[in-house]
């Protein structure tokens, strides 16, 4: 290879390389941030934004090569000597955006913090007078070492691109039951013993609720429906939160860990084992209903149920954790990304962040962290709402289906429902107990549907949680109200609602033993097989197989 040919190679990967790293904080921004796999993302693939941000470097990266390019032509010593300053300086602008990515780490707070801030100090001065002093000497061998750095650092644009670009691979539905029917919709016609709705209300608490609630809130349709079926006082989530919770609702075994491992996948590990393995491949309520004949629909937030179980089902829709980002680039033009990523690089950079306008940077300004006081996630949390609430009503009334569940985002944080109003709002001052009464609507509302639809006594009726109320989490970030201090002045309490409902079951019948509600997918499966039809049925069952799991929540 002739040497000219390889001084070109070398400054055209030497100018992606730079370029790339110098949108280091966009990429992190764009795929790195919050949701590294986008397992909980409804949306994890924006093309807009991504597209545009590949095209930034590739554009940086051709005006650094350019720019190379006529330095050597020019070849006078003048244009050369502030090609190398330029690029030193554009170098250091780099990797110092690379360093403010490691927040706990590598940042002027955290090492004055390990070093103290007057060694920090005599360090910086040091080293900024070494600096200056090899460059006023030896400006080319420093060059030489900058740009040795820059191609060591070359691969992390096949990284960056490769993870922009895999999205493109596996875009497609992202409620993927059209993409993965189940046998279920072509094979086996069998219809089971009877018909079941699953509801699971995120962070439902069963004293908020029931035992200690407050007299200023009103739950007339949860009152209803306890007034009909069997209502366990003692019931326990399998599981402290979402992530591990519903795998084990499903699967029918308790989690210890759960750990998103790509974009379709939960790598789960159940209490006891050692090794992780795949949700997606593992046996579950749906999978095992599907064999005697059952077609089922799932309809839920948080888990990506459609990607991942989406093959063990007939219908499915997914509402994920919307992120400010996500929404952002929804309907985002190219251009208009390309426009964003270049400026977000120059906040990131403190010499140039200082000479933008304030009112670019406050438009600008990236917040890295889950932002629960957003109103963009507030408004993308109603809208998951309405949304599994709508779909929800038209898979509970569909009689081809014989066994569906429901995962509404409420009571969880935050609160968006004003209970005296009877309407979602954004102000502030709402509490659980507003979200409480949002709940209980949208109970009655579903039944009305199904009642409607000539549904509801033939169907057997199951609402529970996932677990119980975080307060303790919360307050953290929304001072608790003077309501809510009173009702959780005794601490966490643990328990979650477990309401049965049974086909035409009329009377209440009061279950006080305590139990993990981990039971409910072998309780639902054997009510399809036609194995319980009566409330001491139930009751019998949960005597019999409560002792098989322990409860690890109570107190």
């Amino acid at each position: 290879m002739k040497r000219l040919d390889y001084i070109h190679i070398k400054d055209a990967i030497t100018a992606l390389s730079l370029s790339n790293l110098c949108f280091i904080p966009a990429w992190r921004y764009a795929i790195y941030s919050l949701d590294p796999h986008g397992y909980h993302l409804e949306h994890p693939f924006v093309w807009g934004n991504t597209a545009g941000l590949m095209l930034d470097v590739l554009l940086l990266a051709t005006l650094f090569w350019m720019s190379y390019a006529f330095a050597r032509r020019r070849g006078q010593e003048r244009i050369l000597a502030l090609g190398r300053w330029v690029f030193l300086f554009v170098v250091f602008i780099a990797l110092d955006g690379v360093r403010r990515q490691f927040p706990g780490h590598l940042t002027d707070q955290a090492l004055i913090a390990v070093m103290g801030k007057t060694a920090f100090i005599a360090i910086f001065v040091v080293a900024s007078f070494l600096i200056v002093f090899a460059l006023a000497r030896h400006s080319r061998r420093v060059v030489s070492v900058a740009q040795t750095i820059v191609l060591i650092l070359s691969p992390f644009a096949i990284v960056t691109f490769s993870q922009a670009a895999l999205p493109f691979v596996k875009s497609g539905p992202a409620n993927a039951a059209a993409r993965n029917k189940s046998v279920a919709d072509t094979g086996n016609n069998k219809r089971p013993a009877t018909r079941i709705l699953w509801v699971i209300f995120d962070e439902l608490d069963y004293r908020a609720a029931f035992a200690a609630r407050p007299s200023t809130v009103e739950l007339p349709e949860f009152d209803r429906l306890a007034a009909e079926s069997i209502m366990a006082t003692n019931a326990y989530p399998p599981a402290i939160v979402t992530m591990r919770s519903i795998p084990a609702l499903i699967t029918g075994r308790l989690v210890a860990d759960a750990r998103a491992s790509n974009y379709n996948e939960l790598a789960v590990t159940y209490d006891g084992a050692v090794e992780p393995v795949g949700w997606s491949r593992q046996p579950n309520i749906f999978s095992r209903a599907r064999e005697i004949g059952v077609r089922s629909a799932v309809v839920g937030w948080y888990h990506p149920y459609c990607r991942v179980i989406g093959g063990d089902l007939t219908r499915c829709l997914f509402t994920g954790l919307v992120y400010e980002n996500e929404m952002e680039g929804r309907n985002q033009r190219v251009s208009q990304s390309m426009l964003k990523h270049f400026l977000m690089v120059g906040l990131t950079a403190p010499v140039i962040s200082h000479v933008l306008p304030k009112s670019l940077k406050s438009d600008l300004k990236v917040d890295l962290k889950f932002n629960h006081k957003s109103d963009k996630w507030k408004f993308a949390y109603v809208e998951s709402m309405k949304r599994i609430t709508q779909e929800g009503a038209a898979v509970a009334t569909d009689d081809t289906l014989s066994l569906i569940m429901l995962h509404f985002p409420a009571p969880h944080f935050p609160y968006i429902y004003d209970r005296r109003k009877g309407d979602f709002t954004f102000e502030g001052g709402r509490n659980y107990f507003d979200n409480l009464e949002l709940v209980d609507r949208t109970l009655g509302d579903l039944r009305r549907a199904m009642e409607r639809a000539e549904l509801w006594d033939d169907t057997v009726v199951l609402v529970s949680s996932d677990h119980w109320w975080k307060f303790d989490q919360w307050q953290a970030v929304q001072p608790l109200t003077e309501e809510e201090r009173a009702a959780t002045s005794a601490g966490a309490d643990y328990r979650v609602p477990f309401i049965f409902k049974l086909k035409r079951q009329r009377e209440s019948v009061v279950y006080q033993p305590s139990f993990n509600t981990v039971l409910s997918q072998d309780l639902l499966l054997a009510l399809l097989r036609g194995e319980l039809s009566t409330p001491s049925d139930v009751t019998a069952w949960l005597d019999r197989r409560r002792s098989t799991v322990k409860n690890p929540y109570r107190p």
